[in-house]
């Protein structure tokens, strides 16, 4: 599940109030505004600083809200979006992002956005590759290709591609912002020599990019959120 917001019901009146005080100019008023509470010590009453303030306040306050607000609801329509997740046994189950998982394999079709960062498995292509728009994530228009790990590539049944998940394992850094770098491995678990197959950021589907030129994509679950 993704979160964009900034706040919450709780936290919106508190934390936007502290934001807004680390502002050299609001904090100065409010310094103002309390000396002048002080018997004596100034000529002009109080209300004339705290009035103006509590208008930028107030103001500024309802306009973080408003635009958080949509970042709200633009979270919910992105977390509440389906895509296919495979079973053994060949059963495909309609699943919102937010509950994807790590390890889930997840079926993609053309002019989809990636629902979570994936190991390419699969491709309708006969080449095992399939091309990416990254739009999204680095506002380049022109197609990327990607290539399915060389072990699945012509692997097209839900069976198999469920067993290699079961009987492997897929070694990932930690996540990181880099778009353009990935150092993976596939490691088969029954493999007492401890052979491990590489991936890179040619196998990589990144969250967000959309499938274009491919009909479908069969990958992994690598990263969510």
């Amino acid at each position: 599940e993704i979160r964009t917001s900034k706040y919450t019901v709780i936290t919106f009146l508190p934390v936007n109030l502290f934001e807004q005080f680390c502002r050299i100019a609001n904090l100065y008023f409010l310094i103002t505004a309390g000396l002048q509470l002080i018997p004596g010590l100034s000529p002009t009453s109080w209300f004339t600083t705290v009035a103006p303030l509590v208008i930028v306040l107030a103001v500024n306050g309802i306009k973080e809200g408003y635009d958080d607000y949509h970042r709200h609801k633009n979270d919910r329509e992105i977390n509440g979006r389906e895509v296919l997740v495979l079973h053994q046994g060949g059963k495909e189950t309609a699943t919102a992002w937010r509950d994807v998982l790590a390890g889930d394999i997840v079926k993609v079709t053309q002019d989809q956005e990636i629902p979570a960062d994936l190991i390419l498995l699969s491709s309708s292509d006969a080449e095992h590759l399939c091309h990416i728009e990254t739009a999204n994530l680095d506002g380049e228009t022109n197609l990327k290709v990607k290539y399915a790990y060389n072990r699945t590539a012509g692997v097209h049944t839900a069976d198999q591609l469920v067993e290699f998940e079961q009987n492997s394992m897929v070694q990932c850094e930690l996540p990181n912002p880099k778009l353009y770098t990935f150092d993976g491995a596939v490691v088969d678990k029954h493999d007492t020599n401890g052979q491990k197959d590489a991936l890179t950021v040619d196998n990589l589907l990144l969250r967000g990019c959309t499938l274009r030129k491919t009909s479908w994509v069969i990958g992994l679950v690598a990263y969510v959120g």
